[in-house]
């Protein structure tokens, strides 16, 4: 009697990619009639089988080699009939299932090679000649003294290796979705493609380059003209090329690999675990999963590497730019607290936690309709920084509701808002400052500095309010790991 991992439920998507059109020279997604009106009118769900008749000849033929076998057990076992009809019922429904897996891996898959034919005729070309033919002089002098040409070289071959990996895989797998049947098996498809995978070790490897390169590429202004006129240019012809930035491209991989572990396990749950197709996708599962492992760590330092490079265009004035070393550790709101009324949470500023500084940025808008941007506001020294969790009678003040009173002196009631409640959340940062025009309007308020402190360094607390316990947790560790690499480095020298 077979036995199935999962019974009843039926498969559920594994991967939302966003799919666009896509030329003839593309992978064209397949089609299939499973839709929720064909899962209600039909309980097993065959009907995308029956209604195509090279599927149901398949089928009738495939289902006739488990019938032989049922009836020459029903000899010994008279009384099973109704059960080996259930069996074949449930043989079929999961014939049917898997199919669909592989139908949604199918179209994932023609998505994600769509991204690099995207990639390819929006970028690799159009750089090459814009590269060739420039005769700015900024432009030749940077290609001249910086590795970024031999590292785009680079970049455009390795994505090309990785296209061609996931053609061969995508071809494999739309032949044999064809052939589909009982006695198919898919394991073979996933490990031929597991043996090429090592073309990620070279990406991964290679990816702190191609972030300084898109950096410098970045800073031409001649490039950043040139990029935007071919994203207009393509808007103006309502081209079906799915134009996004180049950070894209060196983001989607970083992801990917993630998928295939999980899409071989649900194939698992619908195979029978007497096949040596199960056995093999047990096998490739842990194989997958081994090898994200692995990777965990590259993957997640060349995503925190990429963010340093979107923040420093995206905030406005940021003065930490990309260095080969240098990553984002956290970033989040948080709710600078008024030392003189804790219970405000009006303050709320954007914070940038990198692996050796610590910046702070506010939303701005320019004019009235236009949406609001991030400016980068003030920086806090982290050396030599005292960290601490809020003290208990700290805690009890924030949670207080506020009282307002007719004789206030100072901001208006409808500057500051409070948040009543029973727990607060958050952390101190004592830092030692060392600039005295940024610290003279708290301390001083428009008196003379004293000399004494003018010249030398002044302790600043700061209370920083966060929305849970587990962000306030985060926080603390990550700022404690970065306060002790850097204390540590600066003794050093």
């Amino acid at each position: 009697m077979m036995e199935f991992n999962q019974k009843g439920n039926q498969p559920t998507s594994l991967y939302n990619y966003s799919s666009h059109n896509s030329s003839i020279s593309r992978p064209c997604s397949i089609s299939t009639a499973s839709s929720t009106g064909s899962i209600i009118s039909d309980p097993y769900n065959l009907s995308f089988l029956t209604d195509n008749p090279q599927y149901y000849n398949q089928l009738v033929e495939d289902l006739s080699i488990i019938d032989n076998v049922y009836d020459i057990l029903s000899e010994e076992c008279e009384n099973d009939t109704d059960l080996n009809d259930k069996q074949v019922l449930d043989v079929a429904r999961y014939v049917a299932y898997k199919q669909q897996i592989i139908s949604q891996i199918i179209q994932s898959e023609t998505n994600y090679v769509n991204e690099f034919y995207d990639f390819q005729e929006i970028y690799a070309t159009s750089i090459r000649d814009w590269l060739d033919t420039n005769e700015d002089k900024e432009v030749n002098a940077k290609m001249k003294s910086t590795p970024a040409r031999k590292t785009l070289d680079t970049l455009f071959e390795t994505f090309h290796h990785l296209s061609t990996l996931h053609s061969n895989f995508l071809k494999e797998l739309n032949e044999r979705f064809k052939i589909w049947g009982p006695t198919q098996l898919i394991s073979d498809v996933f490990n031929n493609f597991y043996k090429g995978l090592g073309t990620y070790d070279t990406f991964f490897n290679q990816h702190p380059e191609f972030v300084m390169t898109l950096d410098i590429l970045y800073r031409l202004p001649s490039f950043a003209k040139f990029i935007e006129t071919k994203m207009n240019e393509n808007k103006q012809r309502q081209s079906s090329l799915k134009i996004a930035d180049l950070m894209h491209y060196l983001q989607i991989p970083l992801t990917r690999t993630s998928y295939y572990a999980k899409a071989i396990n649900q194939l698992k749950h619908y195979s029978d675990p007497s096949t040596p197709d199960f056995t093999f996708l047990c096998q490739l599962t842990d194989n997958f999963r081994s090898l994200d492992r692995e990777w965990s760590e590259r993957k997640k330092s060349c995503q925190s590497h990429l963010m340093v490079l979107e923040v420093y265009r995206t905030v406005q004035g940021c003065p930490v730019n990309v260095t080969l070393n240098r990553r984002l550790i956290l970033f989040a709101d948080l709710i600078k607290v008024d030392v003189d009324d804790v219970t405000a949470t009006s303050d709320v500023r954007t914070y940038y936690l990198y692996s050796d500084h610590l910046i702070f940025c506010r939303k701005q808008k320019d004019k009235k309709g236009t949406p609001s941007k991030l400016v980068y506001k003030g920086s806090l020294n982290l050396r030599g920084a005292e960290l601490k969790y809020l003290s208990p009678a700290l805690v009890t003040k924030m949670c207080e509701t506020k009282k307002s009173s007719l004789f206030k002196i100072g901001k208006k009631s409808s500057d500051s808002t409070s948040l009543p409640g029973t727990e607060a959340f958050g952390f101190e940062l004592v830092t030692t400052e060392i600039n005295a025009e940024a610290v003279a309007p708290m301390y001083f308020s428009g008196a003379t500095i004293p000399p004494q402190v003018a010249s030398g360094p002044v302790r600043r607390r700061h209370i920083l309010r966060t929305r849970t316990a587990e962000e306030q947790k985060m926080w603390y560790e990550s700022l404690e790991k970065v306060i002790k690499t850097i204390s540590h480095a600066s003794r050093k020298h």
